[in-house]
């Protein structure tokens, strides 16, 4: 590749080594990403973004406390922030988690810290809190699917089915597959879906659900 052509020909070339390094994240090979932006920050030890990624990279192979670390001495931009609590929620440190969505919301326009803080106050029991994160999200990104079976998943737990399931029908408006394939925490939505329609008495889908009970695809 030509980023990899470049760093073999200017080994103390930071930006190609940040580069080099975010391909291989995306690409899902961590350990390669956390010795190239290591690499990277020992060249130019000020780079924000390259540490940040090192933080995730570090994560995702499985070293939480250097990743934390990395993360931590990003400094404090949104997505630092961001990262951090999605680390500290791993770690369970709920109140730190969220203490950090907090700050990177304010400090961009994405709905993505309150997403995540959403799912963070659900997991804990804080289904009130869960749907007004999921809310404020959504008022950001108004077109995520994502968004909006966050915002189904919090009414559901906050005991709103008839608004659950309409916010899952935007969900799956915006992404059929929505009904189709994993998510909201590992479980299928589509069971989810046929759940709250029957709590709100549509009968028609009991055969389907009976499917489900018995393990039916």
């Amino acid at each position: 590749m030509i980023r990899q052509a470049r760093a073999a020909a200017s080994p103390g070339d930071a930006d190609a080594w940040t580069f080099l390094g975010r391909l291989s994240l995306d690409a899902g090979d961590n350990e390669r990403a956390a010795a190239e932006l290591s690499r990277a920050l020992a060249l130019d030890p000020r780079r924000a973004r390259a540490r940040t990624w090192l933080g995730l990279a570090l994560l995702r192979s499985g070293r939480p406390g250097e990743g934390l670390d990395a993360l931590r001495r990003a400094g404090g931009g949104a997505w630092a922030r961001a990262h951090r609590g999605q680390a500290l929620a791993s770690a369970g440190d709920a109140a730190g988690a969220l203490r950090e969505f907090g700050r990177a919301a304010a400090s961009s326009l994405s709905g993505w810290p309150l997403l995540w803080s959403s799912r963070v106050r659900l997991a804990h029991g804080d289904a009130r809190g869960a749907v007004r994160d999921a809310r404020a999200a959504l008022a950001r990104e108004t077109r995520s699917a994502e968004m909006y079976d966050q915002l189904s998943l919090s009414l559901l737990g906050a005991g709103e089915r008839a608004s659950s399931l309409a916010a899952f029908a935007e969900a799956a408006a915006l992404d059929p597959s929505l009904r189709w394939r994993a998510g909201g925490g590992g479980a299928s939505l589509e069971p989810r879906l046929a759940a709250v329609a029957w709590a709100l008495g549509d009968r028609s889908v009991e055969p389907r659900l009976r499917a489900l009970r018995d393990g039916g695809a």
